[in-house]
């Protein structure tokens, strides 16, 4: 017969049997286990789901304008690093420590008030009758939390702080106080007092004190931030709590907290940009009027106010210096040459030419021309007059006075034309000089120029900037737009009752699994043949009444296995069976022949011996039944019952023998070769 391994296989029929004879265990499971979850869940205060929503946005112009179109379209696309307002980050700081302890802190957080009515309890948020404040700097170093007990009667009241929740230790402890009272204990001061709120018939009250730094970390877990859409710029708050006013009080001060946050980095910055700029200005300022006073004294070193107005000014001044002088000249030499004339005493016309730049009826030009007609007249007299003429002498006269006072004016003109010369060389000399310094003084006033210039536009660029800064300053201008400001679901939120209800469903049928498992391991007996799965001997073990004398199904089975041999049979039932006496009449009213063979000593060791083999192989025909006198002992003969024609028919009672016994009875014996009988 061919063997199979069962060992590593998991049969769940015995499981079930033993759950089958515990049932008792899943009864009383549900009556304690689902029990304690639906009087836990009757007695836990409903919670309420809070929420709120907040948009992010930048209203400035120069975020707006800023990026160009390959940034608006990254906007579009939700590409985070380049929207102007970038939604991860403000979600980083909107879950940041800071928002939620100063949160905290002005909700009083760290101290929770429940209002004690028998077994229910009610959790109390700006609606307690009494309350309780630490003293200062307490909550900030408080390392472990405690509890106090409050119980109001009229004005006076029973106070307890203690530590510890099943085993408590307690801390101060105070009765029949007037209220306000302050108590010190080793973990600080606090004090109790009353908020004029009326108390509805409810006089006991229990505070839980812990530090803020707890608090914050507690509400910090509770409550859930998230992206709104991938498309907007939006976060949601989620916030669960048993008092519908602190779950929206919560949200509301945790978006106002971000947006003063947010206030004060703006402001931060703004006042550093604010404070550079003003130090900047009053520097720049010093340089601006130094700049100015080096311009007007290289203005007022260099004679000039604006080169640009002053260089056609002067081109002219030296070009018309340039004509007076030409002309002066001009004019100097043709008076030399009529002083020449005059002053030789010859009588001869002079030169009748209007000198350079002299109008043609001017003083000198009619004194010539006067002179010349005298000169003429005289001249035409000497020509037909004879000496001593009256009228030639007369001529010669007036020619006479006519030349000296001729000689006199032009000494006159000469001398100016030998004055203006003069001016006219030195202002052309210092007009020449002045130009060819023009564009050396045009480059250094083109640098003070741009030196002023530029810290002029600076200094109106940090005005400018410093009135930014200012109107940052002042802002309430915040990223954080609160579209929907806190709000609590309707109906109060099931989701952790339904959980404590499953978790007590599943321990109810999860503890008596358990307990049986753990049984059943204990236990672990044969009493089925499924029990001998393990060994591979399920389909050769047959369960037998007491009270049935038919082992049919037992003779057809050995019928089937071989026509004639030899059956060792171990009855280890520790009670006394005659089922080998039942076996052996049934083979025989089956028409097979049977022999019956006992040991002679009370050991299994002679079935080894040759004779007793000897004496088994004379028998060709029928069945030879060998009644073990050691049922236990199976194992010594192995070599025997493990034989082509050989089989045991061990016999146990259910639930006498463990099944690792039985494997160990069993280990030599081919499985093939072994068929039980269980009595029950």
């Amino acid at each position: 017969m061919e063997y199979k391994d069962y060992n590593n296989e998991i049969d769940l029929r015995r499981f079930w049997r033993e759950l089958r004879r515990h049932k008792w265990m899943y009864i009383a499971s549900a009556i304690i286990v689902l029990g304690a979850a639906i009087a836990y869940v009757a007695r836990k205060e409903s919670e309420y789901t809070a929420h709120s929503s907040l948009l992010i946005e930048d209203n400035s112009n120069e975020a707006q304008g800023r990026g160009g179109s390959l940034m608006q379209m990254m906007r579009v696309f939700s590409m985070g690093g380049f929207s102007s307002a970038s939604v991860d980050n403000e979600m980083l700081l909107v879950n940041t420590y800071d928002v939620a302890l100063r949160t905290v802190q002005l909700l009083d957080l760290n101290i929770a008030c429940v209002q004690n009515n028998g077994v229910t309890r009610k959790t109390m948020f700006g609606d307690s009758p009494v309350a309780l404040t630490l003293a200062d700097g307490v909550a900030d170093t408080l390392s472990k939390g405690y509890k106090v007990d409050v119980t109001l009667k009229g004005d006076k009241a029973d106070i307890r702080a203690y530590t510890g929740r099943f085993f408590t230790s307690t801390l101060a402890e105070k009765k029949d106080v007037t209220l306000p009272c302050t108590i010190t204990t080793r973990r600080g001061a606090f004090t109790v007092g009353l908020t004029g709120l009326p108390a509805n018939g409810h006089n006991s009250y229990t505070f839980g004190v812990t530090s803020y730094a707890a608090a914050a970390d507690a509400l910090m877990e509770n409550v859930k931030i998230d992206i709104s859409d991938k498309l907007a710029d939006g976060i949601s708050f989620e916030y669960t709590d048993r008092s519908r006013s602190k779950a929206k009080k919560v949200l509301d001060t945790m978006m106002a907290e971000y947006n003063a946050k947010r206030l004060d980095r703006k402001r931060e910055t703004a006042l550093i940009e604010l404070n550079f700029i003003t130090d900047r200005i009053d520097k720049l300022y010093t340089d601006l009027i130094d700049t100015e006073r080096k311009v007007e004294q290289f203005k007022s070193e260099n004679n000039f106010v604006d080169i640009e107005a002053e260089a056609p000014i002067l081109l002219e001044t030296t070009l018309d210096a340039h004509e007076q002088l030409l002309k002066a000249s001009a004019q100097m030499v043709y008076y030399e040459q009529v002083l020449d004339i005059l002053r030789s005493s010859k009588d001869t016309m002079l030169p009748a030419v209007a000198t350079p730049g002299s109008e043609s009826n001017s003083q000198d030009g009619s004194m010539i021309k006067e002179y010349n007609e005298q000169m003429g007249l005289l001249l035409e007299l000497r020509r037909s007059a004879k000496p001593g003429n009256n009228a030639l002498a007369a001529a010669e006269t007036r020619v006479a006075q006519m030349r000296t006072s001729i000689i006199s004016s032009i000494s006159q003109l000469l001398d100016a034309s030998r004055k203006v010369i003069a001016s006219r060389g030195s202002i052309v000399g210092s007009m020449d000089t002045h130009l060819r310094k023009l564009p050396k003084y045009e480059r250094e006033y083109i640098n003070l120029s741009r030196d002023q210039l530029l810290k002029n536009e600076l200094y109106a660029f940090l005005v400018e900037k410093r009135e930014n800064a200012l109107l940052k300053l002042n802002s309430q201008d915040t990223l954080g737009f609160v579209i929907d400001p806190a709000y609590t679901d309707l109906k109060p939120s099931k989701t952790k009752m339904l959980i404590i209800l499953a978790a007590g469903l599943i321990m109810a049928i999860c503890v008596p699994c358990v307990i049986a498992a753990m049984m059943m391991r204990r236990r672990d007996t044969v009493d089925n043949p499924y029990d001998l799965r393990f060994a591979g001997l399920e389909d050769n073990s047959f369960m037998v009444s007491q009270e049935r004398s038919s082992l049919s199904a037992v003779r057809n089975h050995i019928l089937e296995q071989m026509d004639h041999g030899t059956i060792y049979i171990a009855d280890a039932a520790p009670i006394s069976t005659n089922i080998p006496d039942l076996l052996t009449e049934s083979f025989t009213r089956a028409g097979h022949t049977v022999c019956n063979i006992k040991a002679k000593e009370g050991y299994n060791d002679e079935f080894l011996s040759p004779a007793f083999t000897a004496g088994i192989k004379e028998r060709q025909a029928g069945y030879n039944f060998v009644i073990l006198p050691d049922p236990h002992a199976v194992n010594d003969i192995a070599p025997a019952i493990n034989a082509s024609d050989a089989l045991a028919l061990i016999i146990i009672e259910a639930g006498t023998i463990g099944r690792k016994t039985f494997a160990a009875m069993t280990q030599k014996i081919n499985p093939g070769h072994i068929i039980v009988i269980i009595a029950a």
